[in-house]
């Protein structure tokens, strides 16, 4: 899985979790054994919300991989 993938996968279940007011950037770098507040995340997003969106992005697509399928 890349750095962005984990990026995405640990974001997501953070946000889920504690809510997106509660998360950081650090705390997101650090789940994927980035150094926390180092920029690692920035490197694939510009924030916090880029890195949210492209989640939604990429659930609303698989949602209609498995609509397409059914």
């Amino acid at each position: 899985m890349s750095t962005l993938e984990r990026l995405v996968h640990a974001g997501t279940r953070l946000v889920a979790e504690r809510g997106y007011s509660s998360v950081t950037v650090g705390e997101i770098e650090e789940a994927v054994g980035l150094v926390p507040r180092r920029g690692g995340l920035y490197k694939h997003f510009e924030s916090k919300t880029a890195l949210v969106e492209e989640a939604l992005t990429l659930r609303i697509e698989r949602v209609q991989e498995l609509r397409h399928q059914a």
